[in-house]
């Protein structure tokens, strides 16, 4: 009865460190994805700006 009380504690300790760690790199995935969508979306408005200010150019 013993060996089954410390299988199911060491069982349940290393599923918990697990998942732990598992959650650990989503979180520190996180911000670097949310940089790259920040940089998308500052270079497509820098891109349509330029576009429109070349585009003002050529029509004065």
């Amino acid at each position: 009865m013993n060996n089954n009380v410390n299988y199911i504690s060491e069982n349940f300790t290393n599923s918990l460190t697990t998942t732990t760690n598992n959650n650990n790199l989503l979180r520190n995935d996180i911000q670097p994805r949310r940089n790259s969508y920040q940089i998308a979306i500052l270079t497509s408005k820098q891109d349509r700006l330029e576009v429109l200010c070349s585009n003002a150019s050529s029509i004065s």
